[in-house]
């Protein structure tokens, strides 16, 4: 079927969607896992070509949709189809990148964007070097999320560059009147000395 009936670019698609149907277990077996129909779009143009793959999973009972929500049939299709397991073995380590960046994505937008829940330091690193090596695999919500970790990350740096030039220019400036207060106070004992020899 799935030759068959899905074109090259059709199993592509596929491909995707059952990695994000897919659980990837941290030793423990992988297990499916329910998401949204929009979930499994990558860009918003691709969505009637997803939901064309999706229809015709399930029609082979592959996949069962209800409520807006998909999942893959039965959990042995995820330990038996020697094709899935192959996909999730190639790249576990980015299907889990994925999956904890489509967790956090949604989380960030349960929270109306705040900026507290975004990625910083080796977290967001690593997620723009997935997005950078899996461009068609996220969908548009992880895209801003990313997209909203690396804009905070640079307006920090911006701020963390302005408050070191500010320290910078206090010190220089500290250091320039503490020079001239202790070329004033030799220039004063100076005078001193030459009062006191003069008497």
């Amino acid at each position: 079927m799935f030759a068959e009936r899905l074109s090259p670019a059709q199993r592509e698609i596929a491909r995707q969607v059952f990695f994000r149907l897919t659980e990837p277990g941290e030793g423990t077996e992988d297990t499916r896992r329910r998401a949204s129909l929009e979930d499994l779009v990558p860009q918003p143009e691709r969505r009637a070509a997803v939901a064309t793959v999706v229809n015709v999973l399930t029609e082979e009972r592959l996949l069962t949709t209800s409520d807006g929500s998909v999942e893959v049939a039965h959990e042995a299709l995820i330990r038996h189809w020697p094709t899935l397991r192959g996909w999730l073995d190639e790249d576990r380590a980015g299907l889990l990148i994925q999956h904890r960046l489509a967790e956090a994505a949604a989380e960030w937008e349960r929270l109306d964007r705040d900026d507290s829940a975004l990625y910083r330091g080796g977290r967001l690193a690593g997620a723009v070097e997935w997005l950078a090596q899996h461009p068609t695999s996220a969908n548009e919500r992880e895209r801003k999320f990313v997209k909203a970790g690396v804009a905070a990350r640079d307006r920090e740096r911006r701020r963390s560059g302005t408050r070191i030039a500010a320290i910078g220019l206090v010190l220089l400036v500290a250091s320039i009147a503490a020079t001239i207060a202790a070329v004033i106070a030799v220039g004063e004992q100076h005078v001193a000395e030459s009062r006191a020899i003069a008497l």
